[in-house]
């Protein structure tokens, strides 16, 4: 409570003072204290105030900074029309005059101990962006003042006190925007960390895959001729550059689902089949981790609406992630049901789970949960980013569960079932079967990189292919003239002479109008297949090719000219 050592009364003995203009002006609350009823209030008539009360309510209702005046036992309130704005409806203008307990009886305990410092002697009170809750405008709200409680002397009071002038501002705008900006910068702050994070582990993976790659070089040259040597060196190679060739594609992957670049080529499938696909590309690193996998499918399809490579993209990153954040021999499991009408597929493995802490940020980017297995698994952190976005293209969506660190996680994909009709078989091909019964033919090759044209054109001439490798545009057109080359093979973005320029002059000439041209970049998106094919090319492939999959091409190429002949 606070003290009673106010005033017994703001009247006077003496003879009244009738004289009221310490009340003229004051806009609304000045017309509103000079016509209300005081009869109610323990204030009094205001001919009864004392002098001190009144040079105070004068400075008040004359001054445009919000002021407030608590004054006498009973704390009466009064207030000038800028504190009014801060109030709202719920105090104004019913708060005049009445107790200050009973106005706000929602933050006594804030303001309370504050009135009765000033009021017991102790002097003034300063508070800067202080936080006191209100309710206003029907809801409570968390407002911030600067404010200060200051002494008003009166004569009659036991403490010499006999009231409490408050002169404050609102800075909750002030505040708010302080906490954005320092929530905001924090952000900054995490994010550019995470990036110098992404950029050392991006470093670390790509160095990686390089070493086992100089070895296996140096291997071929100490070889001698060793077919097992040099098999050994080839299976390592390929198997390193296909990891390589992942993490830059998953780069690219997210590239274009932060620009909403990625086009679905959704069919109704059997979300079984998806699931065995995935299972196909992931089970090498799952048995080269020993790991035991259960699957538990049920009866009969259940079907969805997706794009068959973006989901088996989508649970080959799972599968992936349960291996490598499992110790060796450990225990996974894969999981398909039907929830009303959703599919939800779990990826749960024993592994060393995740921290309740960080279950909320694991989907985003670039972000490494620390795990005590971490070091061993690598990873460039941005594979359950591609796993959350892609989901949610799908129209589903993605949920990360883990008791704890050391006792393993579960991912569970949540995506809309179809409705069941009849499915065809897809046919399957052998897509790593080299072409039979090749034609040669007349090939440039292309590429500023000397070492990329080299290898490219010595690769097609042990298929039987005539070939001369140039290394900038102009070369590149008149070996393609004296060659009469039935093929070009070239990079877009050679100097000089770019590759978009090389393919419209070649279909300007005779020789370059039944050429087959084919476009090779580090871009895939498809405004670049588009600008290839407005310059005149017939394929845009992303670098590094699959050298089958352009022998293909060129086997394709060379039976139709064959045949027109």
């Amino acid at each position: 409570m606070v003290s009673k050592t106010g005033s017994a009364s703001p009247r006077r003995k003496d003879r009244p003072d009738t004289s009221l203009g310490f009340l003229s002006g004051g806009g609304e609350m000045g017309a509103l204290m000079r016509s209300f009823d005081w009869s109610g209030s323990s204030l009094g008539p205001p001919a009864h105030w004392p002098q001190s009360l009144r040079t105070v309510v004068r400075l008040m209702l004359n001054t445009g900074h919000p002021m407030y005046i608590w004054w006498g036992p009973d704390l009466a309130c009064l207030y000038n029309d800028a504190y009014r704005e801060s109030i709202g409806p719920e105090r104004h203008p019913g708060s005049l005059g009445r107790s200050a307990r009973e106005v706000w009886e929602e933050v006594w305990d804030i303001i309370g101990p504050q009135i009765e410092h000033v009021l017991t002697g102790q002097g003034a009170t300063w508070n800067v962006n202080h936080l006191v809750p209100i309710t206003r405008h029907g809801r409570r709200e968390d407002v911030y003042w600067t404010y200060s409680y200051s002494p008003i002397d009166d004569e009659l009071a036991q403490s010499g006190v006999g009231g409490v002038l408050v002169v404050c501002s609102e800075t909750t705008r002030q505040v708010q925007s302080a906490m954005r900006l320092e929530a905001l910068s924090e952000e900054l702050a995490r994010s550019n960390r995470l990036k110098d994070e992404f950029l050392a582990t991006l470093a670390h993976e790509l160095r990686n895959p390089l070493a086992p790659i100089r070895n296996a070089l140096a291997l071929q040259r100490r070889a001698g001729g060793d077919p097992a040597i040099l098999a050994t060196s080839l299976e390592i190679m390929e198997r390193q550059l296909a990891q390589m060739v992942r993490l830059i594609d998953d780069l690219l992957d997210l590239s274009r689902l932060s620009r909403g670049l990625v086009e679905l080529r959704c069919e109704q499938v059997p979300l079984a089949r998806v699931l065995a696909d995935a299972l196909e590309t992931s089970r090498p690193l799952i048995d080269q981790h020993g790991h035991d996998l259960t699957i538990a499918l049920p009866p009969g399809d259940l079907l969805v609406n997706v794009d068959p490579t973006r989901m088996v993209q989508v649970f080959a990153n799972l599968l992936n992630n349960a291996a490598k954040f499992t110790p060796r021999g450990g225990q996974m499991r894969i999981q398909l049901v039907r929830e009303g009408g959703n599919a939800v597929v779990s990826v749960s493995d024993n592994g060393v789970g995740i921290a309740q802490d960080m279950l909320g940020q694991v989907f985003d980017m670039f972000t490494q949960v620390e795990r005590s297995y971490a070091a061993a698994a690598g990873g460039l952190g941005i594979g359950l980013t591609l796993v959350r976005k892609l989901v949610e293209l799908h129209s589903g969506r993605v949920e990360a569960r883990s008791p704890g660190r050391g006792q393993g996680s579960e991912f569970r994909v949540h995506l809309p079932l179809v409705e069941a009709r009849s499915l065809p078989s897809p046919a399957r091909r052998d897509l790593g079967a080299r072409p039979r019964d090749a034609v040669p033919l007349r090939v440039v090759v292309a590429d500023d990189n000397v070492d990329s044209a080299r290898s490219l054109a010595l690769t097609l001439e042990l298929s039987g292919h005539r070939t001369i490798a140039a290394h900038d545009g102009e070369r590149a057109l008149v070996a393609a003239r004296e060659l009469e080359a039935e093929v070009m093979i070239v990079d877009v973005a050679m100097p000089m002479l770019d590759g978009h320029t090389v393919g419209r002059r070649a279909r300007a000439e005779a020789w370059g109008r039944a050429a087959l041209l084919i476009a090779l970049s580090g871009w895939g998106q498809p405004e670049d297949r588009q600008r290839s094919r407005d310059a005149g090319f017939d394929h845009h492939l992303v670098k590094p090719v699959e050298v089958d999959a352009l022998e293909r091409l060129l086997a394709e190429h060379g039976k139709r000219l064959r045949g027109a002949t």
